[in-house]
């Protein structure tokens, strides 16, 4: 299990379960910055989606209110395929909340960049 290089967000997929978890305008408005940065999007699927990261077959993750349940499993899954995950702000994801999983450590800092406003 491996995830896929991808350096520009231009070349990234990007997935996430659905933005009616995105509760404030100003989630909103920073995840469109970020969809409109990528070459395709697609939403549900859920912890599917991570794991859909650590094979390769999708660059990004994108949720928001997570509790830590939601991710504890996932972090290890991901990190050891090769992929980051932090909060939208690159900090640190344990505590679940707005979550951004990245296949390749550059388009995650790109996706921070967009997403930490």
């Amino acid at each position: 299990m491996r995830t896929r290089a991808c350096a520009k967000l231009g070349d990234a997929l990007l997935a996430t379960t659905s933005t009616d978890f995105f509760t404030t305008e100003e989630e909103h408005r920073r995840f469109a910055a970020l969809t409109r940065a990528v070459r395709l999007r697609r939403f549900g699927g859920d912890c599917y989606n991570y794991c859909m990261l650590a094979l390769g077959h999708i660059d990004l993750v994108v949720e928001a209110g997570l509790k830590p349940f939601d991710i504890l499993p996932l972090i290890p899954i991901i990190e050891r395929a090769g992929g980051v995950v932090t909060t939208w702000e690159g900090g640190d994801p344990r505590s679940g909340g707005r979550i951004l999983a990245a296949g390749d450590a550059r388009i995650h800092a790109a996706a921070v960049r967009v997403l930490s406003g």
